[in-house]
């Protein structure tokens, strides 16, 4: 057993712009870890595809989303990796209440990338940026959407390999609660 392994559960909370590898490292640490993960554009996806508008689509996702992780972290006491941007600073105040309740540790990943490297990842994907357009800000200001992130989030730079990008994220969400 490694030192400073928690024994409560834990809700990992991706962080970051599109194409900045979020749901890649979500779902490789989900296999990895055995935690259930939580897609909130998948959500978002099937509220689409029934004919709502964007934002409305994305609202009832965070809704769907944040009753799943509820049953998931706070009734059966079990860890779950969220994929989603958190731009939104309602997201990380929503995922603490829930992690308070629950007991459990909230550990946020902010996951970030060149911006070359970004707009190829993004190639043929569709736009998930919903009213924000991206494209007309500076990469500062990019930046600047995730300042309501908490102190002890791991940033962390996804232009390296994958294996590189899990063992930095294991070592964080292994480390104490912090």
């Amino acid at each position: 057993m490694r030192a400073g392994v928690r024994f409560g559960p834990v809700l990992v909370l991706m962080a970051g712009l599109p194409g900045a590898g979020k749901t890649t490292l979500s779902t490789a640490l989900g296999h990895i870890t055995g935690w259930h993960v939580l897609h909130k554009d998948e959500v978002k996806d099937a509220f689409l595809s029934q004919g709502l508008v964007d934002k409305e689509a994305s609202w009832h996702a965070y809704e769907v989303s944040f009753r799943h992780i509820y049953d998931i972290l706070v009734k059966k006491q079990r860890s779950i990796i969220f994929d989603t941007s958190a731009i939104n600073p309602f997201v990380l105040e929503r995922s603490q209440e829930l992690t308070d309740s629950a007991g459990a540790c909230l550990k946020v990943v902010h996951c970030h990338v060149s911006e070359n490297v970004r707009f190829q990842r993004l190639e043929g994907r569709p736009d998930r940026t919903g009213p924000l357009d991206l494209n007309a800000l500076s990469s500062e200001s990019r930046l600047s959407l995730f300042q309501h992130l908490p102190k002890n989030t791991l940033h962390l730079n996804t232009d390296c390999s994958i294996n590189a990008c899990i063992d930095i994220a294991q070592h964080y969400l292994y480390c104490s609660k912090g």
